[in-house]
């Protein structure tokens, strides 16, 4: 008896931490996953602003060069190098979709990167490549950290590219990640762009 009591907790226990996850889709809609593998959107107004995203479980990772962050990628998609590839900028990592059409540039630092001039560092690192013709700001949260977000077009030899990017910044350091492609085909690998995003992990 005292074995069935144990098991009876503990499927309670298990169905209690399921129905905990709130996930986002690629579109940015709320989901709650259920004990009894069902989902349901929730409207925003009852969402845990601690949104956890549950990594895949046939992934690749990248571990950043100062071992702060880790990006968990799936391998069938995507592709990086670490050679420090050099157009105007240096990058610790340059991913790459498999169709060679998205690429995300990857970045961990010992200095701080001020998260409240951010537009003008970005406009400043990004100039010998073209002009930034937009530039959005916004917070957001992935993995349960908390990180400066923003939306980008930069024009390049007559072709318009947009990016989105994540930066983090502390006292002892900072790391960005920045993804995009040309704008007409953004919203196409849109949510293979999210896919990888939702892949940072902070470490320390």
């Amino acid at each position: 008896m005292c074995k069935v009591t144990l098991f009876l907790l503990l499927l309670l226990f298990v169905q209690s931490a399921l129905a905990q996850y709130v996930l986002e889709t690629p579109d940015g809609k709320k989901v709650k996953l259920n004990a009894n593998g069902t989902w349901t959107y929730i409207a925003s107004k009852d969402v845990n602003p601690k949104v956890v995203f549950v990594p895949k479980t046939d992934t690749g990772k990248y571990v950043s060069k100062h071992r702060k962050f880790a990006i968990s990628y799936d391998p069938s998609q995507w592709t990086y190098d670490t050679t420090e590839i050099k157009n105007q900028l240096s990058w610790d990592a340059v991913f790459h979709s498999t169709d060679f059409a998205i690429t995300g540039y990857c970045l961990d630092s010992r200095l701080s990167m001020p998260t409240e001039g951010l537009e003008e560092s970005m406009r400043s690192q990004w100039q010998n490549l073209g002009e930034i013709t937009s530039f959005v700001l916004f917070n957001d949260t992935l993995n349960n950290t908390p990180l400066a977000a923003f939306d980008m077009l930069l024009l390049y030899r007559g072709v318009t590219y947009k990016y989105r990017g994540y930066v983090y910044s502390s006292p002892k350091g900072s790391f960005q990640f920045i993804i995009g492609t040309q704008k007409e085909v953004f919203e196409e690998d849109k949510s293979k762009i999210v896919d990888l995003f939702k892949g940072i992990t902070k470490l320390q």
